[in-house]
């Protein structure tokens, strides 16, 4: 009872930090107090919001979290949510506001429900073994009375489990049916739907309990802003003043809805995708501010899906088509978007970016806003080591013609598009690819080997490896049986273990890991085990200990298989910047 008292009191209800701090308000370089200023006068309707375009170390988090308390101080605002990734949200917002003094009086609650809960953990067991029981004994009684007047055994349980599959198939969801997934039937099987159920009710009763919290701040991972804009009625009883999305990938597509629409099947339109549930909340806010490391990975129009979240369409228009059509010129057939007006030489490099960049950049001055890296400090030394390895004449030749052939007989895999190629070239690459039923092939273990004589050359010191696919966590765990893997469950350990240099091997994926996690206080050693072709992924992921204040160096480690899409993909490796993002955040920095 006393554990479960004191668990309510540190994870549930409203918490108040005013733990010892070094670092004060007085700290605060240049941009950030101005920052401030302008989350005031955003919320004060003085402009619509604002994107804060900084890189890492910079100090967004902290700068958000004044300018929110400052309001919160002033009556301005009585309640703010924080949405992002789940890392974020369970490890780095609420330990900001204990390292800064002004931010102590802040009360916060991060609504999120997980398996791993222990009172989540406690349904699960208890009614999974209450259901398997009774599942069990009708299974039992079924087969008894199948087996009246009939000696074999074997006939009355195919009956019976023919029979428990017909009850499977008539439960199945209308994704299954459509998938064609064979309905499972077992007592154990039943008892797995009972038990999802009531960990999905448990979920529920949480999630309400949480959110209903009376404390200024809530923190929620992005993958729960569709259940929270239900909960609260589509907006009708919105309680939150003011939106904070920290690094929402998804806001720059643009895209009211979700892919895989079933209004196709007449099912009406498919659900409301995130970036669309964030349009449609700015109506129910004072404001919205957006924070970014990569607001333009893929270009300018990128800019369209954030400028809307802040000012509903009033700079870029409120179509996105409209707003491609009037400054882009849209290629359909090779899927490319350029600027009107941009000049490039023969090598690819811009020349001129044209008047599409310049209007457009101008249009949202006032509401996005940089700094120069070099006002954070200097940035240690960056040193990229190249590791080739060569795969065998026979799997060389067998990868060069699956990549001519898009098929391959010998490993069962087909690739139906170019897009579908490249990633399983990439695949192939590291040693395996998946088939179409899920399952992985093995292939080979060149980039296995190079791992562990990297390992070995490192001779203890730790090393951050970034994992592509669920094979290379699985092998690289069966090399090394003591690596951690990075996840949502042991993120604040993991976090604070390696700033301590206590974790020898990390693996960390780049979509979990590749925002806001700060990790330059451990070593400098990281190493791209698989390549990928999403610059903004591999840049975020490369931030986490290549940052300003880092007094050692950075070494990046990219294991190369030869002769194959790596060493297309590898030199980008070489320049960790976006040239046209880069380009875009120059017209909106600030003066310092």
């Amino acid at each position: 009872m006393l554990d479960d008292i004191r668990r309510v009191a540190l994870e549930i209800w409203p918490q108040r930090l005013h733990a010892p701090r070094g670092l004060t308000r007085a700290d605060f370089r240049g941009y950030q107090t101005r920052f401030v200023a302008l989350i005031g006068d955003a919320i004060a309707g003085a402009i619509p919001g604002l994107m804060l375009a900084l890189p890492p170390g910079a100090g967004k988090t902290v700068t958000v979290l004044t300018g929110l308390r400052d309001a919160f101080d002033a009556g301005t605002i009585r309640k703010a949510l924080v949405t992002s990734t789940l890392l974020v949200a369970k490890t780095v917002w609420h330990a900001e506001i204990a390292e800064w003094p002004h931010l102590g009086g802040t009360t916060w609650t991060i609504v999120r429900a997980e398996d791993n809960d222990p009172e989540i953990a406690a349904v699960s067991e208890s009614v999974y073994a209450e259901c398997l029981d009774r599942a069990q004994t009708w299974f039992d009684a079924e087969v008894k009375d199948a087996r009246r007047g009939n000696p074999s055994k074997a006939s009355a349980l195919a009956i019976v489990r023919a029979r428990w599959e017909d009850r499977a198939r008539a439960l199945q969801s209308d994704e299954d049916r459509e998938a064609r997934r064979k309905p499972k039937g077992a007592p154990g099987d039943f008892a797995e739907r009972e038990r999802q159920g009531a960990v999905a009710a448990a979920k529920e009763r949480m999630l309400q309990r949480l959110v209903a919290e009376p404390t200024e701040l809530h923190i929620i991972n992005k993958e729960a802003l569709p259940w929270l804009w239900k909960h609260f009625r589509n907006g009708h009883a919105w309680p939150y003043d003011v939106v904070v999305a920290d690094d929402l990938r998804e806001g720059r597509s643009g895209k009211h809805r979700s892919k895989g629409s079933t209004k196709a099947a007449g099912k009406g339109a498919a659900p409301l995708s995130r970036w669309g549930i964030l349009a449609r909340v700015r109506k129910h806010v004072k404001t919205t501010i957006i924070l970014t490391g990569t607001p333009t990975p893929k270009g300018l129009e990128n800019l369209w899906g954030l400028a809307y979240l802040i000012d509903l369409g009033q700079r870029l228009g409120t179509a996105k088509t409209a707003f491609l059509k009037r400054w882009f010129n849209v290629d359909r057939y090779n899927h490319t978007v350029t600027p009107n007006g941009l000049i490039t030489g023969k090598d690819g490099k811009v020349l001129e970016d044209g008047y599409a960049f310049f209007e457009i950049t101008s249009k949202v001055k006032d509401i996005m806003f940089s700094i120069d890296e070099e006002d954070l400090g200097d940035l240690p030394p960056f040193i990229v080591d190249p590791i080739h390895v060569q795969l065998a004449p026979k799997v060389l030749a067998a990868y060069k013609a699956f990549e001519r052939e898009m098929v391959s007989q010998e490993y069962d895999v087909e690739a139906v598009n170019g897009g579908v190629l490249h990633g399983k070239l990439l695949q192939f690459a590291n040693g395996s690819m998946y088939r179409d039923d899920g399952e992985d092939v093995f292939i080979h273990d060149e980039k296995i080997q190079a791992l562990t004589e990297l390992v070995d050359r490192l001779d203890g010191s730790p090393l951050l490896v970034a994992y592509t696919y669920k094979f290379d966590v699985e092998r690289i765990c069966a090399a090394f049986p003591d690596a951690v893997v990075l996840g949502p469950e042991n993120a604040e350990d993991c976090v604070r273990r390696w700033n301590e240099d206590r974790i020898g091997l990390l693996l960390a994926h780049r979509a979990s890991a590749a925002h806001g996690l700060n990790m330059q206080k451990g070593t400098g050693h990281m190493c791209e085990y698989g390549l990928t072709s999403d610059a903004e992924l591999y840049l975020q992921f490369l931030k986490r200990i290549w940052r300003p204040g880092r007094k050692t160096k950075v070494f990046n480690h990219v294991i190369i298989a030869d002769r194959t899409i790596d060493e297309d993909v590898f030199p980008s490796y070489l320049n960790p910047k976006i040239e046209t993002q880069e380009r875009i955040l120059a017209q909106m920095r600030v003066a310092t």
